[in-house]
């Protein structure tokens, strides 16, 4: 007789959980062969699984052509390329001419229209 693994052993050995294993079967994306049993006990044959596994290896050679992933900083400085950073005096004379505004003074905002200012909108909460 015929010495068979259970569903378990082989979802062990595949690295997944016994439902995982169970659903990919039921929805025909894992071509492995299976013997029922019953109504809810499934075995399959050592040799099935050998099998598959053969037909499912990858044998790297390491021959294929290097991509080499971009660092979070090397995708920044490649963004902000021809950008500087402003120095301290340069940001406090841009703030300078920067008056918040909200619902409350849009009003009084028009007023200072003359004095070439930037006005950020703040909503209020």
């Amino acid at each position: 007789m015929e010495k068979l693994l259970s569903a378990q052993q082989v979802a062990d050995y595949l690295g997944m959980h016994p439902k995982t294993l169970y659903k990919l079967l039921r929805e025909n994306r894992i071509a492995l062969n299976f013997i029922r049993l019953h109504s809810r006990m499934i075995a399959f044959r050592p040799k099935d699984v050998e099998l598959y596994l053969g037909a499912h290896e990858v044998t790297r050679t390491g021959d294929g052509p290097k991509k080499k992933k971009e660092s979070p900083t090397a995708k920044l400085r490649r963004m902000f390329k021809g950008c500087e950073i402003m120095t301290n005096e340069e940001a406090q004379a841009f703030f300078s001419n920067v008056k918040v505004i909200g619902p409350a003074s849009v009003r009084d905002a028009t007023k200072d229209d003359e004095d070439g200012r930037v006005y950020i909108w703040k909503e209020d909460h």
